[in-house]
């Protein structure tokens, strides 16, 4: 099980990370937000992932074109289901401001 591999991008003026998991099994750890300029939506681009982290969404898959919205202080991370799985993480200050 590796990480994911991370990508900065500025797309149309928002913060964005793109992550790229290359096989299945790959990880992006729990984690938590608790400032607003952490936090941001996840969108699946390809493949299938699964949600970890927080009762009520640990277990969820989530499948190309599915959006999260993550509420400040909820953990989360996601696991692929499928080698070139890759999501985009939004920060929400840039969609806000």
């Amino acid at each position: 099980m590796a990480q994911p591999k991370r990508e900065k991008r500025d797309l149309i003026g928002l913060a964005s990370t793109i992550y790229l998991f290359d096989a299945v099994g790959d990880e992006l750890p729990v984690h938590t937000h608790t400032k607003p300029e952490q936090n941001h939506i996840t969108i699946v681009l390809s493949g299938t992932i699964r949600c970890i982290g927080a009762p009520g969404i640990d277990g969820d898959v989530l499948f190309p074109g599915d959006c999260r919205d993550w509420p400040l202080g909820v953990e989360h991370g996601f696991v692929a289901l499928e080698d070139g799985a890759k999501i985009l993480n939004i920060a929400k200050m840039s969609i806000t401001s």
